[in-house]
């Protein structure tokens, strides 16, 4: 084969593979909440999964709706709750308030890109973990 025929077709078979994926947005809540002035260190409790329309987004101190997992099941004692989101985008927006024992206090991040959420609650531990991808 002619060297300018096989360039051209090595070139001809790297356009027909497939393009990369980009890669999936994560976001997970810290387990324990970011340090802020002289509050306590308090951890990671529960989680808010919050939607609304992007052309009416709430006002200042107004509640947001809070979404109810698609899924719930236990296994080895552990509560897993699976939100599914990000299917009516960009018609709605989703975020996610990550809750911490003892305080009033909560970090709210946005959920770009993400396609479903997981909530573990380990039962004998109380301990909470929080993962979107």
């Amino acid at each position: 084969m002619k060297p300018l025929a096989l360039l051209a077709l090595l070139i001809a078979a790297a356009a027909m593979r497939p393009a990369a994926a980009a890669p999936v947005a994560s976001v997970s809540c810290p387990q324990a909440a970011p340090s802020t002035g002289n509050l306590p260190a308090a951890k990671l409790d529960g989680v808010r999964v919050l939607s609304y329309p992007a052309d009416q987004p709430p006002a200042d101190g107004e509640a947001l709706p809070i979404l109810a997992p698609v899924r719930e099941w236990t296994r080895a004692g552990t509560l897993y709750q699976r939100w599914d989101i990000n299917f009516d985008t960009p018609q709605y927006l989703f975020q996610v308030d990550c809750l911490y024992a003892g305080t009033e206090r909560y970090l709210r991040m946005a959920l770009p890109g993400v396609k479903q959420c997981v909530a573990a609650v380990t039962q004998r531990t109380k301990m909470v973990r929080f993962q979107c991808k």
